[in-house]
Parts: structure tokens; sequence; C-alpha cells
């Protein structure tokens, strides 16, 4: 299979391209830089030439706290150019796998949200991808697959992790690391979901909503605590807040567990426990951390 990675440059075009030079495939990936998702006609020239058997697109706005001012920029990096995508995908028969959050849900729920629960966004960075979701199911009902996902970390990029192992190494001892402990959700490895990621290119499955997660559930502090205890570094404290005491203008769901159940029913998901899955990327975060790739 051929694959055409947008967005290349996040963390998650990071790992998927990294598990596909280990795979028989062939890819092509292109950053921002290197490829404008607003572009519609230049897209799908890109297709034309590439001829890809399969998108996936991980180009998006993702910085939820600078989403709250900055609303045209968002809505035009994540609904516009999700629908520019689209359209270059059916002009171009290519499937399109597009990836998408639990932030398209208000956090209200107290149990495992299925594929099919009613969306109700609460921020801006949640609208936008909502709308995008809308947008490439109605133009691409047979070959649009959306993959929702939730609290992503790797070796790449920044992400939570990534700044407790910082924190954690480079504070004083004794000193304080303030996490919230009211929101409860799925931390994602980036490297298994590229596995599952590829898995779902290559399943005849029916196109739609799928949610892919690792296992399990746990508060930002009880993660951040996992990683402190993984790591080996005990002489930090991190403390637990309330959301309202941390300083933030976006109002974030509460409760982000998703259910993995329509990928669980085709026998495909492949994803372990988000404990499992921390103890194999540690390694790999701690060597991003202390400078090494």
């Amino acid at each position: 299979m051929r694959w055409l990675i947008t967005g290349a440059g996040g963390q998650l075009g990071q790992a998927f391209s990294n598990f596909l030079i280990k795979s028989p495939d062939s890819y092509k990936a292109f950053s921002r830089s290197q490829v404008d998702v607003l572009k519609t006609r230049n897209l799908i020239q890109l297709l034309s030439k590439e001829k890809p058997d399969i998108v996936l697109n991980c180009a998006a706005w993702t910085n939820v706290d600078l989403a709250e001012d900055n609303v045209l920029d968002v809505f035009e990096a994540n609904v516009l150019g999700a629908y520019n995508l689209a359209v270059a995908c059916l002009e171009s028969g290519v499937k399109l796998i597009h990836l998408s959050t639990d932030y398209v849900f208000s956090g209200d729920q107290n149990s495992p949200i299925a594929e099919g629960s009613r969306k109700s966004p609460i921020s801006i960075y949640g609208k936008s991808k909502s709308i995008a979701e809308d947008i490439i199911l109605e133009l691409l009902p047979e070959t649009g697959f959306i993959v929702r996902t939730s609290w992503l970390y790797s070796r790449w990029g920044n992400n939570f992790a990534k700044s407790i192992l910082y924190k954690l190494r480079t504070q004083e001892t004794g000193s304080l690391i303030h996490v919230v402990s009211d929101q409860i959700g799925q931390p994602t490895c980036a490297t298994e979901l590229s596995h599952q990621l590829h898995l779902l290119g290559h399943g005849n499955l029916p196109a739609g909503i799928y949610h892919a997660t690792n296992n399990g559930a746990v508060s930002w502090h009880g993660f951040a605590l996992k990683i402190q205890e993984l790591s080996g570094i005990i002489d930090k404290n991190i403390v637990g807040i309330k959301s309202s005491e941390w300083p933030s203008k976006v109002k974030r769901p509460t409760f982000s567990v998703l259910s993995n159940s329509r990928l669980e029913q085709t026998g495909l998901y492949c994803m372990s426990n988000w404990q499992q899955a921390l103890v194999n990327e540690l390694p790999h975060l701690i060597q991003s951390v202390n400078g090494g790739r």
C-alpha cells in the first residue's frame, strides 16, 4: 500500500512515518510548509502525482488554548483544510483517514463514550474538529474514516508526558509540580496508534467513525504519578489540583474516555492498556527529553 501523510511534522505524523519505515508499505510525508491544505487544486495535483492508495491527515491546529483567541485561523486550518483534502480525495478516488479528538464531546458523561454518541463540543478547537468530521463523512461516505483519539503523547514533538519528565529532571529537589486531578481520559501512545491506523488502512472495513485509544482511564495527575514512578525520579512532589485552579480560558472535557467498541468488534483492535504502553515508550521519552531523538 502507498500512503500519503499530511501534517507530517507533528508528533503523530512523525510516529506514523517511523512506523512505515519498518513496514513493506511505501509512503510520502509532507509537513505544513511543504503542502498547504488550504489550496484544493494543489492537493488534487499532489494526489495525481503521488497516486497514493490512502491519505492520512494529521494536519490540524492543535493548540487548544491559543484556539480560543484565533477562531478564524483555527476554522481555516481544521475545517477548510479538512474540506479541501476531502474534495481532493473525492476527485482522486483515494481513501482518507482523518484524525479527530475526544474534544468533540462535552465531557459530562460518566461511562466510555461510543462512536455514535451525540457530539457537544465546548471549545473552539472541539467545535472546529466536530464540523470537520461532518464534512468528511458527507463528502466521503464510502471512503472517509474518522479516527478519534485522546491525550496523545510520543517521543516526538511537545506533549504532556515529555513535559512532566522534563520538570522531573530539571526542577530543584523538593519542588512542587501541579497537575490537574479532576479530568479523566486515556493517555494514548502515538507509536501504538500508528500500528492501529496501519491495520485500519489495510483492513476491509466500512467507512465512518472509529475510536482508537489505549485502554483504561486515569486523571492527568495519575498519569503524571505513573510517569514519575516509572522514571524513578522521586525527589519532586507531584500535587493534584482542580481544573478551576489551573490558569486556562479553555473549558476542557472532564471525562473523555472513549469506547473502542467498533474497532474491537472488527477483531483488528491492537492497542494495550495505557500503563503498558507507557512502560514500552518511556525509554524513548527519556532519551528524547535528555536530548536524543
